[in-house]
């Protein structure tokens, strides 16, 4: 039950610890077989279920993280386990838990040291070497292959950047890679590209936005920008300055491309959710630059209430969501 019981859960199924009652307690272990044949495997495996938890108020996985915690502690300062493959899969698991690692390098870390002769990932007997071997080869093959996708991503992000000419605007940092890796390690699954890109994009714009309200922009050229997106498809070619029309352009074109996008995921029309959520996050920000300009120190309260926008976590979660097939 424990080879089964992280993957199923890390992938949306919703199974009960209670599978695992009879070894929440050490004493339990070792009187049991793979207890009395100081099975290392089998205890890595329960310490592994045990960070996959559903609840802060699991009292069975928490027990068997303890206790198993423990006994690989122990076992890493022993001489018989340091000259042996499975002493890196100890360290490795008490160093990072699966909520610190991201899944694409762990299955890059997974192909490098993947057994073929005995499976290190789940070692029985319905797994024979040619099995073994086809598993770990059909593991390359995807990695491979999600790279490649990966890649040209990022070509096509860095054109789009290019296209919206946001990398000539002094005033902002360029963090195209960084946008992009933060949704490529969250949001890894190949067939999710349209989210990733979403996300990336919105990324851009925000830091781009951001940028702009703290040093870029003067008073009048964010006033202006908030007018045009209030008026969104009816707004006039109105623009205070350069940066503004590059800006605003690049916030348009950008929302309503993956609008239509998403409005064909979702049968029906967000488009105008999209451009509303840029226009609270962008009133946002002005509301802290006006604090900042006449010196007023919010309370604690005011602070919060309007930092909730300004974090622009709707700005960034929103699109990617409705772009991965979800209804919302």
């Amino acid at each position: 039950m424990c080879y089964g019981i992280s993957p199923l859960r890390m992938n949306g199924y919703d199974v009960s610890s209670d599978e695992l009652h009879h070894v929440a307690e050490p004493s339990t272990f070792h009187d049991s077989l793979q207890g009395y044949l100081h099975d290392t495997k089998s205890v890595l495996e329960l310490y592994r279920a045990s960070k996959v938890s559903l609840s802060e108020y699991d009292v069975i996985l928490d027990n068997i993280g303890s206790w198993s915690g423990n006994i690989l502690k122990d076992k890493l300062h022993s001489n018989m386990v340091q000259r042996t493959a499975i002493f890196r899969e100890m360290e490795h698991a008490l160093k990072f838990p699966f909520y610190a690692t991201m899944e694409r390098l762990e299955h890059k870390r997974n192909i490098e040291h993947f057994d073929t002769r005995g499976s290190m990932t789940l070692k029985t007997e319905y797994f024979p070497y040619c099995a073994s071997r086809d598993l770990h080869t059909l593991a390359v093959e995807d990695f491979v292959c999600s790279q490649s996708v990966y890649q040209d991503e990022l070509r096509h992000l860095d054109s789009w950047v290019k296209e919206n000419r946001l990398d000539q605007l002094q005033f902002a940092r360029q963090k195209l890679t960084y946008c992009y890796l933060s949704a490529a390690a969250t949001i890894f699954p190949s067939e999710l590209s349209d989210a990733r890109i979403a996300w990336a994009k919105n990324s851009v714009l925000t830091t781009v936005v951001d940028d702009f309200f703290d040093v870029g922009g003067s008073k009048e050229e964010l006033e202006n920008l908030i007018a045009l997106i209030e008026k969104w498809h009816d707004h006039e070619d109105k623009f205070y300055s350069e940066q503004v029309k590059t800006v605003f352009s690049a916030i348009y074109t950008t929302t309503n491309q993956l609008g239509a996008r998403a409005s064909a995921v979702q049968g029906r029309d967000v488009t105008k959710h999209l451009a509303q959520i840029w226009l609270d996050l962008l009133r946002s920000m002005m509301v802290e630059v006006e604090w900042q300009s006449s010196q007023h120190a919010p309370t604690l309260e005011e602070y919060m209430r309007n930092a909730v926008v300004s974090f622009a976590l709707a700005r960034l979660c929103y699109p990617h969501c409705i772009l991965s097939g979800k209804s919302f």
